[in-house]
Order: structure tokens, then sequence, then C-alpha cells
């Protein structure tokens, strides 16, 4: 693929971002990833990480626009999510700790009012589905 010009870029910026305010994400990303456009890039992740509630999926779109502290952050999701999951007794205490501080970090460094209460173990609360805990947990049991 070839080098494109400032004002291609700029105008496939623009229309990606016509495309996300119209709700067309799909081509929103399309034009994004051609033009490299980082914000575009975590805005899309933000949107399927918040608004679709689909984590893995804006895993990839922060990895892409080299988002390291929200990548960061869901990596540590699904650790918490797993240390549920199979048990906390399971998880060593250095990585439990190895979490605690790193969401201590991340609490210091944004505005404390506007995020999530913590949990007593110092994680982000997070929802899981109870089909899919109790398949888990089903599947852990028979492979201890």
């Amino acid at each position: 693929m070839r080098n494109m010009t400032s004002v291609e870029k700029s105008e496939m910026i623009q229309k990606g971002e016509q495309a996300f305010s119209q709700g067309n994400y799909k081509q929103a990303s399309e034009f994004f990833l051609r033009a490299d456009y980082k914000k575009g890039i975590i805005s899309l992740g933000d949107y399927l990480m918040y608004k679709r509630k689909l984590p893995l999926l804006a895993y990839g779109y922060y990895k892409k626009a080299n988002a390291w502290e929200k990548t960061k952050d869901i990596q540590r999701r699904m650790i918490g999510a797993l240390s549920e999951w199979i048990g906390k007794d399971k998880i060593r205490p250095e990585s439990q700790s190895l979490l605690r501080s790193s969401s201590t970090e991340n609490r210091r460094s944004k505005n404390p009012s506007k995020l999530p209460a913590l949990d007593q173990d110092g994680m982000l609360p997070i929802n899981v589905n109870p089909v899919l805990k109790d398949a888990v947990q089903r599947i852990l049991k028979k492979n201890p």
C-alpha cells in the first residue's frame, strides 16, 4: 500500500469521524485503520468496551493504537475475573498485590470522583454472566 498524502489522510479521518457519528462503526473502523488515526481507533475501542461491553474486541483496537494503559486495564480486569472464577486462593499473593498496586497507581493519575468504587481486594467489580461462571467452575472442577 502506498503512503497517503496529508490531504488524503485528513479526508480519510474526516470520513471516519462522520461514519462514527452516524453509528456506522464498521466503516469508521476501515477509515481510521487506513489512516492510522490513533484517536479514532481508541474511540472505537471505547465504544466496544463501554457501550457494547466487548472488552476482547476493544483490546485489539487499543493494542493497534498503542493505548497501553487501556490494554493493561483490560488485562487486569481479565485476571480479576479469572480469580473470581477459580477462587482467589489459586492466584499467587504476589500477583494479587501487583494488581492492587496497579489499580492504586491508576486511581492516583486520574480524577478519583470519576472512577468506579473498588471492591475489598482493590479490584474493579466486573459483572460476570452466571451461566458462564458456572460453566468455568464445572470445567475447573473436572481439571484441577
